[in-house]
């Protein structure tokens, strides 16, 4: 099985960003794999794990119970190019403090008490996003979207009170095959 651990966003932030999706879908055949999760912001890269899920919810549930809700800034769209037919559309998360200590704590802690490895881009390369869409598309209208949606401002503030513990139970990282195993308040 696969884990995904994210902030959850607010009702304001998950409207607005399925309002895009939806555009997306609708001018560009985009697809909406992404929007079948609750919109978030990624904590952390998806991990494989083999032991009792119920270890990794009471953690998740200390993790949580001792940080506070935070405030988070999404400040832009940007498409991203993965590679000559696929992008991948998130808003970016402004920088923040509270998000870069929880990151690092859930790596750290994860090694240390499951002996789950830092992923991908895990550490000081990881962006806070908001995933929009990853899809499949030809040049054109990567050009068409990126000239359209690549660095458009969002500026939108909510306050994070969520963390949700995404679950896939086959072994594809295919975001169509998670579900939202269980939602932790902070604090």
């Amino acid at each position: 099985m696969f884990i995904g651990i994210a902030l959850l966003t607010n009702a304001e932030v998950h409207n607005f960003a399925r309002k895009i999706v939806f555009d997306l879908n609708q001018g560009y055949g985009t697809g909406i794999e992404n929007a079948l999760l609750p919109q978030h912001v990624s904590l952390k890269q998806s991990f494989p794990y083999e032991g009792n899920i119920e270890d990794i919810e009471k953690y998740l549930q200390t993790f949580c119970s001792n940080l506070n809700p935070l405030k988070i800034v999404l400040e832009k769209v940007e498409i991203n190019l993965i590679d000559e037919e696929t992008i991948l559309g998130w808003i970016k998360v402004g920088d923040c403090d509270e998000l870069k200590y929880m990151h690092t704590k859930l790596c750290k802690e994860l090694k240390s008490e499951f002996n789950i490895e830092p992923l991908g881009f895990d550490g000081a390369m990881w962006k806070f996003h908001s995933s929009l869409t990853v899809s499949k598309v030809n040049m054109k209208t990567i050009n068409q979207l990126h000239s359209e949606y690549h660095n458009k401002n969002v500026n939108i503030e909510f306050e994070a009170r969520q963390v949700v513990m995404f679950c896939n139970l086959g072994d594809s990282t295919k975001t169509s095959d998670y579900f939202s195993l269980k939602i932790f308040d902070l604090g």
